[in-house]
């Protein structure tokens, strides 16, 4: 019996494993984001190229949060961490993400 229940515990893990980014093909495959940016596709390709290159950890949890649509909770478990901390990485990934954004407009003259 423990064996069987280990081996459900396994696969129960599995269910919720994502593939994180050995490379930037995952993320060159995303589908639209017009959730973040309603206008032009400039402005998307911008929001991508920033987004690949913050930090792994903030990477990964705006990919999770807004490409993949989890929640806080189920991101928690992904990434073996508490709410509280990936709170904390979103909103700091927001927040470097913001700032490159505003610095890449103003070094485009706009």
């Amino acid at each position: 019996r423990v064996t069987i229940n280990k081996c459900i515990d396994i696969l129960r893990h599995k269910k919720h494993t994502v593939r994180l980014f050995d490379n930037d093909e995952y993320i060159n495959n995303l589908p639209d984001t017009s959730n973040l940016v309603s206008s032009s596709n400039n402005k998307n390709e911008e929001i991508r190229k920033c987004v690949l290159s913050l930090k792994e950890s903030y990477k990964t949890v705006i990919i999770l949060r807004y490409y993949d649509n989890y929640s806080i909770k189920e991101m928690a478990c992904i990434l073996k961490i508490s709410e509280t901390n990936v709170n904390v990485r979103l909103n700091r990934a927001k927040t470097k993400l913001k700032k490159m954004i505003e610095e890449r407009r103003e070094k485009n003259g706009g």
